[in-house]
């Protein structure tokens, strides 16, 4: 009956136009059962929602704590928008706004730790690694170490030069490390990116925090 019930609603969805995640994935044609449909989903939401909602609340705590760097931001919103919303074309002017946010996960990486599992035996440096352990990166300590990063504990977006590229993991030489690296890096690095630009320009547009 399960079943039945699985393959009429897979019957219904397929008929209605629909561009969401869950249409794609039916769509696909790979046999996945209903429960991985609903683990894949709620994998998206939690991951894509809780993260940005608390890399948000950080940045504007820090921005509370920096009039300076919040006249700037909002002085470069008010340029490149005006009273319109943002559009895709508008990103690529706002370079403080997603430097303040690159900042932001500097000091406040969402999650602070990556965990990622040995495939095989090996060293890192002076410790050995066994097959199937888990090793925990702390992301936090990396972006805060004072070895890799100058006055590492204060919030200065201009660290980030807005002639050059948006840091990332790899033009950074890993001591970079908010969305994870390698082949499990965060697929949703740049919606999150993109997102969080145009959440933040339209709240400092609007309030003084």
């Amino acid at each position: 009956m399960v079943e039945e019930e699985n393959l009429q609603f897979h019957e219904e969805y397929m008929n209605e136009q629909d561009p969401s995640i869950l249409h794609f994935l039916l769509a696909s044609g790979d046999d996945v059962s209903s429960k991985q449909l609903r683990d894949d989903l709620m994998t998206l939401l939690i991951a894509g929602h809780e993260t940005s909602a608390a890399l948000l609340t950080w940045t504007l705590y820090l921005l509370s704590q920096d009039p300076g760097v919040m006249s700037k931001l909002q002085n470069e919103v008010d340029a490149v928008l005006g009273d319109r919303f943002p559009t895709i074309e508008d990103l690529k002017n706002l370079k403080y706004t997603s430097r303040v946010i690159s900042e932001s996960l500097r000091l406040y990486p969402q999650p602070p730790v990556l965990i990622r599992r040995s495939l095989e035996e090996d060293v890192l440096g002076e410790y050995p690694i066994r097959r199937g352990e888990d090793i925990f990166i702390s992301v936090w300590n990396l972006h805060r170490s004072p070895q890799l990063w100058e006055d590492a504990d204060k919030f200065n977006p201009e660290r980030w030069p807005l002639d050059g590229p948006a840091p990332n993991e790899t033009n950074q030489n890993y001591r970079y490390l908010p969305f994870g690296g390698g082949p499990r890096k965060c697929v949703g690095d740049m919606f999150a990116s993109y997102e969080n630009v145009v959440v933040l320009a339209m709240l400092v547009r609007r309030f003084d925090f």
